[in-house]
């Protein structure tokens, strides 16, 4: 299981986007569920041990499940930064989208709203981000890599939008 997203707001701790969950004390190995999904399955009060590859590192946690009240609010997707979701260039969505052969990164795929960081700096659904501060994105890992570094104040996107190169930043 990968997380898209922080789920930070439905377990009581971060996992931030990107992490692959290895294992946990309701499954094994990689599943296609997500994250809140997986959670929202679980018995409340009782706790759940996790372990979490990121970068190459294990990482162990364990997390207590709770119940919400009524005032407690979960974040929406669209409230979480950068605000965009983006998926790997396969054959189909290169040409459903109708991304060049020698174009490498990974392709926005959603945003959700107006609202958005990314929409307001930009962004469309079917730009190609190519780099991130200066560096290369030519897979998810990357971009997750590149959006989590916190050396840098600013992020800096590089794009390809219908074959034309444009850079934008956010500020965080």
């Amino acid at each position: 299981m990968t997380a898209d997203a922080p789920v930070g707001s439905v377990a009581g701790f971060a996992v931030p986007a990107g992490a692959l969950v290895a294992a946990g004390s309701v499954f094994a190995g990689p599943c296609g569920e997500a994250p809140s999904g997986l959670v929202g399955a679980m018995v409340a009060g009782r706790t759940y041990q996790f372990e979490l590859v990121r970068y190459g590192e294990r990482q162990g946690f364990s997390v207590k499940i709770g119940e919400r009240d009524d005032k407690d609010e979960v974040a929406q997707y669209k409230n979480l930064w950068p605000g965009m979701t983006v998926v790997k260039i396969t054959d189909d969505i290169r040409k459903e989208a109708g991304i060049d052969k020698g174009v490498e990164g990974v392709v926005i795929g959603y945003i959700p709203d107006e609202n958005t960081p990314s929409a307001i700096a930009g962004f469309r659904p079917g730009d190609v981000i190519t780099e991130i501060n200066g560096r290369p994105v030519r897979t998810m890992m990357d971009f997750y890599r590149g959006i989590n570094d916190r050396s840098k104040k600013d992020v800096s996107f590089r794009i390809n939008r219908k074959n034309v190169e444009v850079t934008i930043g956010l500020a965080r």
